[in-house]
C-alpha cells in the first residue's frame, strides 16, 4: 500500500560542539511531508524552527561598560534579552520494521540550517542594535549537515494514523556569516551538534493500492 502522510512533531534539543558555547537547550518544531511505500521505505522533505531563550554568549560584551551594563542614548541602563532562532529544511529516508502491528523507524536525512541571535530591546534605546544594525551581533550561521533518528511508530484507527517517539540527532558543518563585519573571537568555520528527544503525529493524507484512492 501506498502512503502519504503529514507529520507534526515536538523535539526538545540539548546543543553540543561549538553550539553548545552559544546556546542553551531548545525547542523545535518540525514538519514533514512524506511517501511512504509498500516496501516499508518512507521518503520525505521537511521545515523546522528552533526556538530559545537561553542565549548563553554575550553577544553585547563589546557594548558593556567595566561593570557589565548598558547604557543608552538616554543616560539608562538597558535591558536587552538575547532570543535563539532557527530554521532548517531538509530531505531523508527511513526504513520501517514491522514489530506486530507497530514499526520501528530508523532513518537518514540531510538538512540545511540556520541559527541567529535575536536581540530584544523593549526601551529601543540601543542605537547599535536597532533596524539592521542589529545584524552586526546576531551572529547569524548556516550550513549543512547529515541528521539520524531511531523511532517508534504506535499506530491506531486502523493504521491510519499513529504517534512516533523517538530520538532525532545532527551534525552540521557551519560558518557564522558576520564574521567579517565584526570579529567576534569565535570561530567561523564551526561544528555544531543537536541531541533531541521528539514527538511526532502522524495524519494521512491519502492512500492507494491497486489504482484505488482513499482521502482523508
Amino acid at each position: 500500500m501506498h502512503n502519504f502522510n503529514l507529520q507534526t512533531s515536538f523535539l526538545i534539543e540539548i546543543p553540543g560542539a561549538d553550539l553548545a558555547d552559544r546556546y542553551g537547550a531548545n525547542n523545535k518544531f518540525e514538519f514533514k511531508l512524506e511517501y511512504a511505500s509498500p516496501s516499508l521505505l518512507a521518503y520525505y522533505i521537511k521545515a523546522g524552527l528552533r526556538i530559545n531563550q537561553n542565549v548563553r554568549e554575550d553577544v553585547l560584551a563589546s557594548l558593556r561598560t567595566s561593570d557589565g551594563f548598558l547604557i543608552g542614548v538616554n543616560g539608562f541602563y538597558a535591558d536587552v534579552f538575547g532570543r535563539q532562532r532557527g530554521y532548517d529544511i531538509g530531505i531523508g529516508i527511513d526504513k520501517l520494521i514491522s514489530i506486530k502491528k507497530q514499526y520501528l523507524r530508523i532513518g537518514l536525512g540531510t538538512s540545511y540550517i540556520t541559527h541567529f541571535v535575536k536581540l530584544v530591546d523593549d526601551s529601543q534605546s540601543i542605537p547599535q542594535i536597532i533596524g539592521d544594525s542589529g545584524h552586526y551581533f546576531d551572529r547569524f550561521t548556516s550550513g549543512f549537515g547529515l541528521e539520524e533518528n531511531i523511532q517508534y511508530q504506535y499506530n491506531y484507527n486502523n493504521n491510519r494514523a499513529g504517534f512516533i517517539f523517538g530520538f532525532q540527532f545532527g551534525q552540521f558543518f557551519t560558518k557564522e556569516h558576520r564574521y567579517k563585519l565584526l570579529p567576534t573571537g569565535t570561530p567561523e568555520r564551526r561544528i555544531d551538534l543537536f541531541f533531541g528527544i521528539k514527538a511526532t503525529y502522524l495524519m494521512p493524507i491519502y492512500t492507494f493500492e491497486k489504482g484505488q484512492t482513499i482521502y482523508y
